[in-house]
């Protein structure tokens, strides 16, 4: 399965796989393969601004492999074959969601946090996790319909529409949609919030938070930047609610990339 969260490794432990020295790895900046692996000399560290870019580079034998989450991974086998995760995990990671400055005051963080701890002791995680993973069968993200309250308690949360599988826009609908934004529905319905859903730019994510408009952020965190989140000034993170590897991406042997759109078979 793509998900382990007893795997957690820290940079030094990272530092000691002996089986990544001399490859040239290939990561998104700000990915946490970039965190993890920017202070490795035997490693060369090819960093890309998109994913497909990063997927070229790989087919093309421009770069050995690529450090990438396996939720990530799966949502990208939708379009592209030809690859595979492949030695031991280079860390978990754990997504997370960003509050406002307010929200530990008001309470929501730890509402939030208990629903976290609570949703990953149930049973429903489990279906979560394969249908994020697409270990159902399916080839989209599939969500559950999560009932929802009526003149609750307001919740404005904030959502980037364009971290599929964790949070989009249904273009047909307009409305949101994503793993993460189904945990915050699921959050909503157990502690009686009505919630209020505002796409936002990646800036305007954080300007709300900060000056008070949305009091939580669905995006495409982790608990790698929290140091770096909380220390600008404008936003608290949540504790993780869900997990996932972040592992090496390989050519399979003897198989051709194709990625739709790029690479033609």
């Amino acid at each position: 399965m793509g998900y382990n969260r007893y795997t957690v490794r820290s940079a030094q432990d990272v530092a000691k796989i002996d089986t990544l020295s001399g490859q040239r790895i290939g990561t998104i900046i700000g990915w946490e393969s970039d965190l993890l692996l920017s202070d490795r000399d035997d490693v060369t560290l090819m960093r890309y601004d998109t994913l497909s870019e990063c997927i070229l580079a790989l087919s093309y034998h421009q770069i050995d492999a690529i450090g990438m989450d396996m939720g990530t991974f799966s949502a990208s086998m939708r379009t592209v074959s030809g690859l595979e995760a492949v030695g031991e995990p280079l860390s978990t990671m754990g997504s997370t969601l960003l509050a406002s400055l307010d929200a530990e005051d008001s309470g929501i963080l730890d509402e939030l946090n208990q629903f976290a701890h609570d949703f990953q002791c149930s049973e429903d995680y489990q279906d979560y996790l394969e249908r994020l993973f697409f270990e159902n069968g399916e080839t989209e993200y599939v969500m559950r319909e999560i009932p929802v309250v009526k003149n609750g308690k307001p919740l404005n949360v904030c959502y980037y529409p364009e971290y599929y599988p964790a949070c989009y826009m249904n273009t047909v609908t307009g409305e949101p949609e994503g793993a993460s934004v189904e945990f915050v529905e699921r959050f909503a319905y157990a502690y009686g919030y009505t919630i209020n859903f505002t796409a936002e730019s990646e800036t305007g994510v954080f300007v709300g938070l900060g000056n008070g408009t949305y009091d939580l952020a669905v995006s495409s965190t982790t608990d790698a930047y929290r140091d770096a989140v909380e220390a600008s000034g404008y936003a608290l993170m949540s504790e993780p609610y869900s997990y996932c590897d972040v592992r090496m991406i390989h050519v399979k042997d003897g198989q051709k990339v194709t990625l739709s759109g790029f690479i033609e078979e």
